[in-house]
């Protein structure tokens, strides 16, 4: 894991300094986020690079040019500040739901720009997604639903895979303290996928809130958010929530959202899938005591904690298992209030 991680870093740096050399559209040096032009051939990609025009593609079809600012003299992140996930009436933190049925508001703190559209972006710790899964999103500003098909609305997203700056598009890249910011702050790798809600009109000091409802989620879901101005005569996005710390500036705080059911505990082997792979993970830990052997891989077996895997852990792994498929089958749909 410690080679990887200082591979990937080796091709981040080489990326950067590659592209410092090409001067883009108003000597604009960096690119705030790449191309998914490799993985065309598994299917639609929405997202692309052009000519040094970098665009968020939507599901639903939209295009929005990328331009977060250069890093201003202390090096600090740009377009980072304005947008904030609120929950609870608490804007700031990682906020995490339980629930897979919830809303949260996304509020508009700055003091200038009104956001046309709101683009959220949401990100699944997973390598695959199971063909039950399900996602339909909505808002109080309008009466659209947007229903998400795990087949295609979804793509597989590693940026250092691909050798990016940045993991997700945002006001933080090479120049800037801190220089890097995940695709999340729990993982930097997952499936993902981006929905622009339009005509939100989200004026300063302006909250709105979004309904979000899963069925058989079966990773960490976190949400990203992002606000587009109307510049010149395109739709333009220069703001985002912060989800990374700013070291140089501790009073710009973060906020994020994440949606985290207990039940994913019984993810055992860590697939991203909840099935009877986990059952048979658990009996090939069974009497395995943590303690003797902390290095034998079954540390997520031991769900009660106690540093052995025993029939205790057997019986959690059922109950955990029981309200995924009990919760998921017989959930019911938010009504927005």
């Amino acid at each position: 894991m410690m080679k990887r991680r200082w591979m990937c870093l080796a091709v981040m740096l080489a990326s950067v300094s590659a592209r410092a050399q090409v001067p883009g559209p108003n000597d604009v040096p960096f690119i705030p986020w790449g191309a998914l032009e490799s993985m065309a051939g598994l299917g639609p990609s929405w997202l692309k690079s052009d000519d040094w025009t970098e665009y968020l593609y939507t599901v639903n079809d939209r295009a929005y040019a990328l331009a977060f600012g250069l890093a201003r003299s202390d090096s600090g992140p740009r377009g980072a500040n304005a947008l904030v996930f609120v929950q609870d009436g608490d804007a700031a933190g990682h906020h995490v739901a339980e629930q897979v049925q919830g809303s949260f508001e996304v509020a508009n703190t700055g003091d200038t720009n009104t956001f046309e559209d709101l683009v959220i972006m949401v990100t699944l710790d997973a390598t695959q997604l199971n063909s039950d899964l399900e996602l339909r999103m909505w808002t109080d500003a309008n009466d659209s639903m947007i229903a998400f098909d795990p087949a295609s609305d979804f793509v597989w997203y590693d940026p250092c895979d691909l050798g990016y700056a940045t993991g997700r598009p945002s006001g933080i890249y090479a120049l800037t303290t801190p220089s890097y910011e995940p695709v999340t702050y729990l993982f930097n790798q997952g499936m993902m996928t981006v929905v622009s809600f339009e005509q939100v009109n989200l004026e300063p000091g302006a909250s709105v809130r979004f309904y979000y409802d899963f069925a058989f989620l079966q990773a960490r879901a976190v949400f990203s958010v992002y606000g587009s101005v109307n510049k010149k005569g395109e739709t333009t996005i220069y703001h985002t929530n912060r989800s990374v710390a700013n070291p140089e500036n501790p009073e710009e705080q973060v906020s994020t959202f994440a949606v985290m059911p207990p039940y994913l505990q019984a993810d055992l082997d860590g697939n991203g899938l909840i099935d009877l792979r986990d059952v048979a993970f658990l009996g090939q830990c069974m009497g395995q005591s943590l303690a003797e052997d902390p290095n034998q891989g079954c540390p997520s077996a031991d769900l009660d904690a106690n540093g052995q895997v025993d029939l205790e852990d057997a019986a959690r792994l059922l109950v955990l298992i029981q309200d995924y498929f009990t919760l998921n089958d017989s959930r019911e749909q938010i009504v927005s209030q």
